[in-house]
């Protein structure tokens, strides 16, 4: 599954997981599907912000 560009190294991201044959294969593959895509969306859009000093006093330096 893509998972966008490493920011330093410019390469394509790509997220997977092997499922084993078994008879749940397809319910097994829709989860990892559903992890990997959750994984993905906490990548681009992380719970925490990061805010700079000066962001916090309102003044620039």
């Amino acid at each position: 599954m893509y998972a966008g560009l490493d920011p330093v190294t410019k390469r394509r991201i790509d997220l997977e997981e092997i499922i084993p044959p078994c008879p749940k294969q397809a319910r097994e593959a829709e989860r990892a599907r559903t992890r990997l895509l959750n994984e993905v969306d906490e990548r681009r859009n992380p719970k925490t912000r990061r805010l700079s000093r000066s962001s916090l006093s309102g003044t620039s330096k």
